[in-house]
């Protein structure tokens, strides 16, 4: 007599998550799909960079930040300079 077979379960196949783009539009010059950003993590910088009007963005990044989050400092800095000032401000 032998014995039976036990039945494999299942494999279960994990959902992708969402990726996030590695390309983003320019807002100096208003392309789609033309910035690149990079983050060296041995010197804790970001940088973004457009392929067309070769502006580039430089700034400190933590450890868990990700590329998009260059670019979020980038847009929020692009934001903050084209303020337009109050009387009140000054």
């Amino acid at each position: 007599m032998t014995k039976r077979r036990s039945k494999r379960k299942p494999i279960v196949k994990r959902k992708t998550s969402a990726m996030l783009d590695k390309k983003f539009n320019c807002p100096v010059c208003n392309h789609e799909k033309v910035v690149t950003c990079k983050i060296s993590k041995t010197n804790m910088k970001g940088f973004a960079k457009c392929c067309v009007c070769n502006f580039i963005y430089k700034c400190d990044v933590s450890k868990i930040d990700q590329n998009i989050d260059v670019y979020n400092k980038w847009i929020d800095f692009i934001n903050l300079k084209e303020l337009p000032r109050t009387a009140e401000d000054e």
